[in-house]
C-alpha cells in the first residue's frame, strides 16, 4: 500500500516481467518511471517452490493503476506472466505492453496481441525505437486518463474491502460520495478499461441502500406529518366542543 498521501497521488505502475532475461531491464525501467514521477510497483523476490506467490502479486496488481507487461522471449512463455495478465484483466487494469528485446519468434499471451507495443530496443522495422523514445512513449501513454484510472483503483480497493468484510453495509458509499462515484462512471474515457463486476456490484448495492434509506426517511416524514395533522384536528375538535359547551 502507498506509504503517504503524496505517494498515493502518483500513478501506480506494476511491472510484469520475467526474471530469466529481463531482471536488469525491469529494474532500470522502474528507476526511470520513478524519476518521471510515477510509483513503480515491482516484485523483485524470487518464487520458491510451494510459495503462495499469487496472493502477493494479486495485491500488487490490485494497488496499481496500470500494468506494464515487459515482453521478452522468456516472459511470453512462462505461466506466471500469463497469470499476471489474466489477473490484471479481471481487475480491470489498463495494460501497456513494452518489448525489451527481440522476441525471436516467441508468442505473446493472447490478450496482448491486439494491443500496441512500445519498443524499448532499436528495432530496424520500427522508426524511433529504443529505450529513450520508448520511455517517452510509455510516459505519454501512462499519463492519459490519469485521474480516471486513479479513481478506478480507489473504487476497486473499496469494493474489494467491502467483499472481504462480507458485504458489510457500513462500508457502502452514501451521499455525495456515491453521487461522485456515479459521475465518475459516466465520464469513463473510451480508452479506459471498463469497471469490474465487483465495482459494479458495490455501486449497485450502495445506490440501493441509499434509495432505501431515502424512502425510509420519506415514510418517517409522512408519518410525522400525519400524526401532526391528526393532533391538530383533535385539538380543533376539542376546542369547538368546549366552545359549544360554554355557549350551552
Amino acid at each position: 500500500m502507498p506509504d503517504s498521501a503524496h505517494e498515493a497521488d502518483k500513478l501506480g505502475v506494476f511491472i510484469s516481467y520475467s526474471r530469466r532475461d529481463c531482471l536488469e531491464f525491469a529494474k532500470q525501467l522502474a528507476r526511470a518511471l520513478e524519476v518521471l514521477g510515477h510509483r513503480a510497483i515491482i516484485d523483485l523476490q524470487g518464487i520458491s517452490g510451494g510459495e503462495a506467490w499469487q496472493p502477493r502479486l494479486h495485491d500488487m496488481i490490485l494497488e496499481s493503476d496500470t500494468v506494464v507487461f515487459v515482453l521478452s522471449p522468456e516472459s511470453a512463455v512462462p505461466p506466471i506472466c500469463a497469470w499476471e495478465v489474466d489477473d490484471a484483466i479481471k481487475l480491470g487494469k489498463r495494460i501497456l505492453p513494452v518489448i525489451a528485446t527481440s522476441l525471436s519468434g516467441a508468442d505473446p499471451p493472447e490478450p496482448l496481441k491486439k494491443l500496441n507495443y512500445i519498443h524499448f530496443y532499436p528495432e530496424p522495422m520500427v522508426p524511433d525505437s529504443g529505450f529513450g523514445t520508448g520511455l517517452g512513449k510509455l510516459d505519454t501513454a501512462l499519463k492519459s486518463d490519469l485521474d480516471w484510472l486513479r479513481q478506478h483503483r480507489d473504487m476497486l480497493m473499496r469494493a474489494q474491502a467491502w467483499v472481504d468484510k462480507g458485504r458489510d453495509r457500513d462500508r457502502l458509499m452514501r451521499g455525495s460520495q456515491l453521487v461522485e462515484a456515479e459521475r465518475w462512471i459516466a465520464s469513463r474515457p473510451v480508452t479506459a478499461p471498463d469497471i469490474t463486476d465487483v465495482q459494479r456490484a458495490y455501486l449497485e448495492a450502495s445506490r440501493q441502500s441509499e434509495d432505501e434509506g431515502a424512502a425510509a426517511l420519506r415514510r418517517q416524514i409522512q408519518e410525522r406529518d400525519r400524526l401532526l395533522t391528526e393532533s391538530e384536528a383533535a385539538r380543533k375538535s376539542e376546542a369547538e366542543a368546549r366552545i359549544a359547551r360554554e355557549a350551552a
